[in-house]
């Protein structure tokens, strides 16, 4: 009755009286959209999320974090985000696909870093190109990141292992243009560096 009235405090009461159900985690997940349409706290977002990782296995709680934060992405709310990322990597070591951990650690990189949290950005993108290390979009966002702290060649490092990967290759090619100041000197270097690591 409470999944089919969208009632948020109806769905919260039944996971409170039956935390085991079957329908828990259905349950959870319409919670956690309709909080994020209705621009709910901080706290009743995170009470939502809670609920989420609760009715799932423990060895699939980065996994089903993981899709929470596309919820969260498609609703435009870095908050939430990482909010369900951090919830999900508490359990992370236990999940059967360790993918979703790095590619959780990836995204919440990404954010803090639109966010300006440039210390937790780079802890996250560092945990995540250690399980991702060709991962373009992990090179990207950390070339982004030693750029803004003016660390150049470790820019210049990661622009040229994202520039080689199709869906982060055209801002590589971008990055590395503008800490050389000069397209060609950026098109030569990574001429060279490519054939000194035998990539193309």
């Amino acid at each position: 009755s409470a999944m089919v009235d969208e009632d948020r405090e109806q769905l919260a009461a039944f996971l409170e009286a039956f935390p085991g159900h079957r329908l828990a985690r259905e349950a959870a997940e319409l919670l956690v959209t309709l909080q994020l349409i209705a621009g709910a706290e901080e706290e009743e977002m995170r009470t939502a999320l809670r609920w989420v990782d609760r009715s799932v296995p423990a060895d699939l709680r980065a996994t089903a974090a993981l899709e929470q934060m596309k919820t969260c992405s498609a609703f435009g709310v870095a908050e939430s985000l990482i909010l369900a990322g951090e919830i999900g990597l508490e359990g992370g070591r236990d999940d059967r696909y360790p993918e979703a951990v790095h590619e959780s650690h990836a995204r919440l990189g990404e954010v803090q870093l639109e966010l300006g949290d440039e210390t937790k950005a780079w802890r996250h993108l560092l945990s995540a190109a250690f399980g991702m290390p060709e991962d373009g979009m992990v090179n990207l966002n950390l070339g982004r990141f030693y750029e803004q702290q003016g660390r150049y060649k470790r820019a210049f490092s990661r622009f040229v292992q994202a520039s080689i990967v199709a869906d982060s290759g055209p801002q590589a090619v971008e990055g590395l243009a503008r800490i050389s100041g000069d397209e060609r000197f950026a098109y030569d270097s990574y001429r060279r560096f490519i054939a000194m690591y035998g990539r193309i």
